[in-house]
């Protein structure tokens, strides 16, 4: 029945005190506050379950390879080519951009076969 009157008189209208002072109400009460979202922090080493952690825990550590760079002649990094974790990231990024380039030359034959079929 309340909703019906609403409809009837117009939604939001708040012609009755009533309505007016629980619009004033509700304003006074609710401040805006914000929810934080972790967007960081999922895997760390106090994250990691039992098993995983055991893994880790088994693990043998990586030779102290950065003491051998001052032997090095060439500009490459002794413990990249021990073991690179940016590896998997440079591979899916060299994907992505090769992926473009021939996205790219494919618009670029598709306009010029179109520009040949109109000039003719």
């Amino acid at each position: 029945m309340l909703l019906q009157g609403n409809v009837s008189r117009g939604v939001g209208v708040g012609d009755d005190d009533d309505s007016r002072a629980r619009l004033q109400l509700l304003a006074e009460s609710s401040e805006w506050r914000s929810s934080p979202q972790a967007d960081a922090g999922f895997f760390t080493p106090e994250s990691r379950p039992g098993a995983v952690r055991a893994l880790y825990d088994g693990c043998e550590a990586a030779p102290r390879l950065k003491e051998l760079q001052v032997y090095r002649q060439d500009s490459l990094d002794c413990q990249k080519l021990y073991s690179d974790p940016e590896m998997f990231f440079a591979i899916w990024k060299n994907g992505m951009l090769d992926a473009a380039k021939k996205t790219r030359l494919q618009r670029k034959q598709t306009r010029r076969r179109r520009f040949v079929l109109v000039v003719v």
